[in-house]
């Protein structure tokens, strides 16, 4: 580990560490983490999941999944250094834990031990994308972010009125998936995402009432969308009106439905279609224009939220 930190102008950022712990300080009870300690995810954060999970998938690594007790173990040193004006790995001092604990000391005061644990921290950046862009520029961070061997993250972002820097944060890194861990969603997608595959022909036509500010739509027969991602479940939005198409849905190869998108009115953004809570895992839906549809008829997508990352689609 280098002995110095990295100081940008845009704010702090600590010296990520990855360590695979080989001992934990014996640390008093009064300290521990109540099991049922609720955790809450702000959309900074949410924006940060995102950004994380999506770029592990663009350089072909598996998504993170999101741990509560890592986020507990976050957001609780995060505060603490906005509150008592710090900025280490090391508790300097706490309202949750003893002085001098370690990132993985923290979170196994908060209920997550693995062997294999990692923190990056920041300070300043007010934003997930401010963050993600000062975490991916720092090579040691960077290596935390895409380290093959984490599984799980926990992420705390605290604002501090008053403190040296205002905006604190904490990402924790974990190689083994907790019992509480979960996709964290909804996170949507819009259709104009590279990684939704579609054939035929395909036009993007601008709405303000659409998700994004646009909606995709297709009236070519055989027109189809395939949508892929590692989660647990996928919503799909559409536009329907009185040119909405019949449309076949397909979920890992396995006909579902065929959706009808007729509507006397016009509408965006519908929620139309879900596939409902699936096994965590790689799925595949795909959307395609019922053979039957008269020339004219349009199948549409709008966005899809997803509980999970959208991956490539072959």
């Amino acid at each position: 580990m280098s002995p110095t930190r990295t100081i940008r102008p845009s704010g702090r950022l600590s010296i990520a560490v990855a360590l695979a712990a080989l001992s934990v300080l014996v640390l008093a009870l009064a300290f521990a983490a109540p099991a049922h300690a609720a955790v809450s995810y702000n959309t900074q954060e949410q924006a940060f999941v995102k950004l994380l999970n999506d770029y592990r998938v663009a350089n072909g690594l598996q998504p993170l999944l999101v741990s509560d007790a890592l986020s507990l173990a976050s957001e609780r040193h995060a505060s603490d250094m906005g509150k008592y004006d710090f900025f280490s790995h090391v508790t300097k001092r706490s309202d949750w834990f003893p002085a001098g604990s370690y990132p993985w000391d923290r979170m196994k005061l908060c209920g997550y031990y693995s062997g294999k644990e990692g923190e990056n921290l920041a300070a300043g950046q007010s934003s997930a994308q401010s963050l993600f862009t000062a975490w991916r520029a720092s090579s040691s961070h960077n290596s935390v972010m895409l380290d093959p061997g984490f599984k799980v993250v926990g992420v705390g972002f605290v604002i501090t009125t008053g403190s040296d820097y205002t905006y604190y944060w904490d990402a924790c890194f974990g190689g083994t998936v907790d019992g509480g861990a979960h996709t964290l969603g909804p996170v949507r997608y819009q259709q104009t995402n590279r990684y939704i595959l579609k054939y035929g022909t395909w036009c993007d036509t601008a709405s303000s009432l659409a998700s994004g500010g646009s909606y995709g739509w297709s009236s070519t027969r055989g027109a189809a969308a395939t949508v892929a991602f590692i989660g647990t479940r996928l919503d799909w939005l559409a536009a329907v009106g009185p040119s909405g198409a019949r449309v076949d849905i397909y979920l890992d190869g396995v006909k579902k439905t065929t959706l009808d998108l007729y509507a006397a009115t016009a509408a965006y953004g519908v929620r139309v279609w879900s596939t409902g809570s699936l096994p965590y895992g790689t799925h595949t839906v795909r959307m395609v224009r019922n053979s039957d549809c008269p020339t004219g008829e349009i199948v549409t997508l709008d966005a899809v939220d997803l509980w999970g990352t959208l991956k490539p689609a072959y």
